[in-house]
């Protein structure tokens, strides 16, 4: 694997100027950060006096992620143009990959061509589609163990995507002979024609509560929505369309480590910070799941209060 290059920032532009003029390819606009984009097509303003055209940063980074509406100066001159915005917020700009990140993705990665242990298998789950977090188990003794898993056998826990999809990456890097257990389970045909059964298993959500009481702000606070969206960020977010998983399957929900994510926020003074499975019972300890357990949140239950 390389490290991954710089990436420019991409989305809509919508054009608003005389009907029927024409706006080429190439057409350049800025945002009120002084981030330029381009436009990716020929256009032609419709009879509504708008049209909407793909556009692409002019330079790559994070800095072209811009949110909906920066985008309004015209620097092409352009007189049949009387205005320009971006509906939506730019996306995908991204800095060269670091030297450390390459070494994480480096060391979650594996060999496909001939991979089939459970690192590999874990891999293959990892880029199905939906799926959000997964963990495999292995037997290779020739007895049960501790966990209830059966002779030469294999356990994918895995959070999201669908199950016939998830049995697909599980067939596709497993091992032949070896079993897999699980409480979930799919069928599909291997390429000699034969039904094959693949069990794995689903953890449970267990929702995290957050209680945020006696917030102190300076000016340079952004907001509740930033800090709500940075406690979920850290968590991982109810549903399974996510780009990303929070906290890992079976992993502890540390109470001191939820305070990184508040604290990293900008403006955050201080605050009084309680966690809750339910909502009711609120604790300043760490709520410990089991291996077939995941911690999910969502905005609506972090609550803050000043």
């Amino acid at each position: 694997i390389r490290l991954l290059a710089a990436q420019k920032a991409a989305g809509m532009l919508q054009i608003t100027g005389e009907a029927g003029a024409s706006v080429y390819a190439g057409f350049l606009v800025q945002a009120r950060n002084n981030q330029r984009f381009v436009t990716l097509e020929d256009a032609v303003i419709g009879e509504g006096g708008t049209v909407s055209v793909p556009i692409q940063a002019y330079e790559a980074g994070p800095e072209g992620n811009v949110d909906a509406g920066a985008i309004d100066t015209v620097v092409t001159p352009l007189a049949a143009v009387v205005s320009v915005t971006n509906p939506k917020a730019t996306a995908g700009g991204r800095a060269r990959e670091t030297w450390q990140e390459f070494r994480e993705r480096y060391y979650n990665s594996v060999d496909k061509a001939g991979g089939s242990n459970t690192d590999a298998i874990r891999a293959q789950l990892l880029e199905t589609e939906d799926v959000v977090n997964a963990v495999v188990w292995e037997n290779d003794t020739d007895e049960m163990d501790e966990a209830g898993l059966l002779p030469h056998s294999i356990q994918a826990i895995v959070y999201g995507g669908t199950d016939t999809n998830v049995a697909t990456a599980i067939h596709a890097r497993k091992a032949a002979g070896i079993q897999t257990c699980g409480t979930s389970s799919a069928k599909l045909l291997d390429a000699s024609g034969k039904l094959r059964t693949i069990r794995f298993s689903r953890p449970t959500a267990v929702p995290i509560h957050v209680r945020i009481s006696s917030l102190v702000t300076d000016a340079a606070y952004p907001g509740d929505d930033t800090l709500k969206a940075a406690v979920v960020d850290y968590i991982g977010s109810e549903g399974t369309s996510l780009a990303a998983s929070g906290l890992s399957i079976g992993e502890t929900v540390y109470y001191n480590r939820l305070m990184c994510p508040i604290n990293e926020t900008q403006g955050v003074v201080d605050y009084i910070l309680e966690i809750s499975t339910d909502g009711a019972a609120w604790q300043k300890a760490n709520i410990v799941l089991t291996a077939l357990q995941k911690a999910v949140t969502s905005p609506d239950k972090v609550v803050i209060s000043r």
